[in-house]
């Protein structure tokens, strides 16, 4: 189901006209109530990745529309989707443009606004993976160490990339989590 959202949001996204941009965000997830909280999750969740669509690869101007949602719930749901996208335009057979830098690892999570941290810190443990690999896994602890009052988070974001990348090897993913030390 939160494929779903991904896809129907980002083509959702990319129709809105410019003129009406700004006015729109903020009701695109409203149809769902609070019973369906989950459904609402992915689509503010999905928008967040049809913003990095509609602004060309930009995290930035992304953010902005997220900050135009109503609670900091919405918009923490939706800055996780930009930072998702930012992960997988890392991808080069899809012809987009990730933003991170070599020279600063937590970047971009080091010049967000506080309100984003949180959501990117989440995330950023996919790209410290992506620096080391998947075996040599202790410099990606000290990365996440590095996040200061966000390390935690980012030792959770890495346990979801842990699963992830063994679902089903419970033995893989505790192995890896373990490797954190």
């Amino acid at each position: 189901a939160s494929g779903f959202y991904h896809g129907a949001m980002e083509a959702a996204v990319v129709d809105i006209p410019s003129d009406v941009f700004a006015s729109q965000i903020p009701s695109l997830c409203k149809e769902f109530t609070d019973a369906e909280r989950s459904n609402r999750y992915n689509c503010l969740h999905g928008l967040g990745h049809g913003l990095v669509g509609y602004y060309q690869d930009q995290w930035a101007p992304a953010l902005e529309s997220c900050g135009l949602l109503t609670d900091s719930w919405e918009r923490s749901s939706c800055a996780g989707g930009v930072f998702m996208q930012n992960h997988v335009n890392r991808d080069p057979n899809l012809g987009h443009k990730p933003d991170f830098r070599s020279d600063d690892p937590q970047y971009p999570c080091s010049v967000v606004a506080k309100e984003w941290k949180a959501s990117c810190y989440m995330l950023q443990g996919s790209y410290f993976i992506s620096l080391y690999s998947d075996v040599d896994l202790g410099p990606v602890a000290d990365l996440c160490r590095q996040a200061g009052e966000y390390q935690d988070l980012c030792f959770l974001g890495l346990g979801n990339n842990f699963s992830g990348m063994n679902y089903g090897r419970n033995e893989q993913i505790i192995g890896s989590c373990a490797a954190m030390g």
